[in-house]
């Protein structure tokens, strides 16, 4: 790599002094350091998330591969750029030391691997060493490169755009990109195939983490800003009851946690108030739209009162949103707690709060976790190398499908949390230091309310009950950086979230 980039700039400095000397290798240095980030998130925007193989054939697996590949060029096309023509930058410290560590200690693990091939390429989902240095290295540029905003918000859109489009013909019982087997539909999913699949992700859990992403995006810079962001509301209620639709239970939570922090941290004043109520309400009906009844008239109310009083005069509310917070968390707990419906989530979360466990709860969660679990004590601190879990030969999860009548043997090749994943696969070094990532995100969104960090900390939440693949987690790495972005230029007091 580094004879790569040397004979790079040797071609390119030659030429530029042919051509001007040392002013042409200004001007372009300085064209490449305004844009070359700007451009690799547009086209991240624009291929990854929109791409599908030409032929249906080979399904989720052969999506997965198609956009690792198209996520590896990309990236190290840009990074080599950026080793060529870039400028140096000064990184955020706390990030630069938590995903330097994180990448140094994996890379550890990768190289003690007793399947080192799988540990630096990967397994089906593509993400060994290879992919961790891309994250992590893209991660810690971009958390340096100032980003137009705009240019990459109207990408995102029309990719998510374009996402909820084709989900919404898989949820009307189509089949445009091939991901079932003929004849069979989404309403089949673990039940005559397995696997449940949607949209051009291709595994719903992970499309479902994006469509929460860019919920919880819209949602923060409408409440934050009002104006013109205010049409954000327009793709965010059809991405919302796609989500809602998926029943995809590990991105709602991350999109309900983000939607309960950020009251405190961006309501200020009665107009704030007034746009959290209506976007709120808005997003919610949506996500509950077949199950709500009478609720849906409240959600409605509750909408119009937040349009009135964003209306109405400023007036500042101090430290009664963060007490409302408190309220409302204790009230839902107790609710919980002392829940007896039929809504099978529900249900088991009461019982967690009871202290009661059962493995087959989180569609099998928590028999997966103590299965990995179990296996972790052998190899604690450097794992077996990453994304290698899938070669440990776990016993399968078994469960009876009630609508079939058939019994599904389930294979365990994912531990279905990602923090869990990076203990089992890359040691404890590593997972705490995974770990710190959503923690830091957390403290960005409540210094600065940068909604790329609360974003991020959704999808960190997510990665508690979900797993890693480049189709989705570039999306986590992304806001990650521009997170860290936004809180050095509030502390600089340059940070305007119109950029």
């Amino acid at each position: 790599m580094r004879y790569c980039i040397w004979a790079v700039k040797v071609i390119y400095y030659s030429a530029a002094i042919r051509n001007g000397g040392e002013r042409a290798v200004l001007r372009v240095r300085k064209k490449w350091t305004a844009w070359a980030g700007t451009v690799y998130l547009c086209a991240l925007c624009l291929v990854l998330l929109p791409a599908v193989p030409l032929l249906p054939a080979g399904g989720y697996t052969a999506i997965t591969q198609l956009k690792f590949r198209l996520y590896a060029a990309l990236t190290g096309l840009w990074l080599l750029g950026e080793c060529c023509f870039g400028r140096r930058r000064k990184y955020p410290a706390a990030l630069a030391v938590c995903v330097g560590g994180w990448l140094l200690w994996s890379l550890f693990s990768a190289c003690c691997s007793p399947w080192r091939k799988t540990a630096f390429f990967g397994s089906e989902r593509c993400e060994g060493m290879l992919t961790l240095l891309c994250y992590g290295l893209s991660c810690i540029r971009l958390s340096g490169t100032r980003v137009r905003k705009r240019p990459v918000m109207t990408c995102f859109l029309m990719g998510i755009l374009l996402l909820d489009a084709v989900s919404i013909l898989q949820l009307l019982g189509k089949n445009p990109l091939g991901l079932y087997p003929p004849g069979m539909s989404w309403y089949d999913a673990n039940l005559r195939y397995s696997g449940a699949y949607l949209g051009t992700v291709g595994n719903a859990g992970l499309t479902g983490a994006v469509l929460a992403a860019a919920c919880s995006l819209f949602f923060l810079l409408i409440v934050q800003r009002g104006g013109g962001f205010r049409l954000l509301i327009l793709p965010m209620l059809p991405t919302g009851w796609v989500l809602g639709r998926s029943c995809m239970d590990g991105p709602l939570l991350g999109l309900l946690a983000v939607l309960v922090l950020a009251f405190p941290v961006l309501v200020r004043d009665s107009r704030a108030l007034g746009r959290y109520l209506y976007t709120a309400a808005l997003l919610l009906t949506v996500l509950l739209l077949p199950e709500l009844k009478g609720e849906a008239m409240l959600l409605l109310l509750l909408a119009a009162a937040g349009m009135a009083l964003e209306a109405g005069k400023r007036r500042p509310l101090g430290r009664l949103p963060l007490a409302l917070t408190i309220l409302a968390v204790t009230a839902a707990v107790l609710t919980i707690y002392g829940y007896t419906g039929w809504r099978s989530t529900l249900r088991e979360a009461s019982a967690l709060l009871h202290g009661q466990v059962s493995p087959d709860f989180g569609s099998g969660r928590i028999y997966i976790w103590q299965r990995v679990w179990e296996q972790v004590s052998g190899h604690p601190w450097l794992g077996t190398g990453p994304d290698t879990l899938g070669l440990w030969e776990l016993a399968p999860y078994e469960w009876y499908a009630q609508e079939a009548g058939i019994q599904v043997y389930t294979r365990i090749d994912a531990a279905h949390n990602e923090y869990l994943q990076t203990l089992a696969c890359q040691g404890i070094p590593a997972a705490l230091l995974h770990l710190s990532l959503p923690l830091l995100a957390l403290r960005r969104f409540g210094k600065c309310g940068s909604a790329a960090a609360g974003t991020a900390l959704c999808y960190g939440i997510f990665a508690l009950t979900g797993i890693s693949a480049c189709a989705a987690a570039p999306l986590f790495w992304v806001l990650l950086a521009l997170g860290e972005r936004d809180h050095r230029d509030f502390l600089e007091d340059k940070y305007d979230p119109d950029r």
